[in-house]
């Protein structure tokens, strides 16, 4: 409209965020967090052992992941074969999906269960 003028307010000014004192310079993975963070494990469950078998980072890693799949138990059968054949990551990423398959049973297979609506009584 002529003759009217529109006034705007000044932008409020950002404040800073306060810094936290408490707050390492590395963040969450502050060295002395870490230490509190395990001590307090360590406390809370203090005689634990893995259920996976494994030699090394790498094959608890592969051991892990085949566990959302299956059972530990399944898993400690597969795995001797498996890193047998493939000892190091190097080694696995050379081969083909078809040369990895092992000749044991899938570890999916020990968590799959017939569905009752699907199963037909004999005749």
């Amino acid at each position: 409209m002529p003759g009217t003028k529109t006034t705007r307010k000044p932008a409020a000014k950002k404040q800073p965020k306060p810094k936290l004192a408490s707050r390492s310079p590395r963040g969450p993975l502050a060295p002395d967090r870490i230490a509190s963070i395990l001590k307090a494990l360590d406390e809370a469950y203090p005689a634990v052992e893995c259920a996976l078998t494994h030699r090394s980072p790498w094959e608890l890693l592969v051991a892990t992941i085949l566990s959302a799949q299956c059972t530990d138990v399944r898993v400690n059968m597969v795995t001797p074969e498996l890193f047998r054949r493939f000892p190091t990551p190097a080694a696995m990423s050379k081969t083909t999906l078809r040369s990895s398959k092992l000749s044991s049973a899938p570890p999916a297979s020990s968590t799959t269960r017939p569905n009752p609506s699907r199963v037909r009584p004999a005749r």
